[in-house]
């Protein structure tokens, strides 16, 4: 987004500054979490990333895109299991 929409009209802040504030500490927590293999650590990090891009969306008046955990598989016809 900050690459193609550094700003947005009606956006009180601009997006070029905001979003590197709001998700620069969640991405690198996230990044801990993969380099660490740490799935309890990954799920915490992930809804605080979750957390961090409502708020933008919120600061920057478009609380409508709410972003939230996947409930489901996207990829429903695949299978994921390591191969036998």
């Amino acid at each position: 987004m900050v690459t193609f929409h550094p700003t947005v009209e009606d956006a009180p802040l601009p997006i070029k500054d905001i979003v590197p504030k709001k998700t620069t500490e969640p991405l690198a927590g996230l990044d801990a979490a993969v380099a660490a293999k740490d799935a309890a650590r990954f799920a915490t990090a992930f809804d605080d990333l979750t957390t961090a891009c409502n708020e933008c969306h919120q600061a920057e008046n478009f609380g409508f895109n709410v972003v939230q955990r996947p409930v489901t598989n996207p990829y429903p016809n695949q299978v994921f299991a390591p191969a036998k």
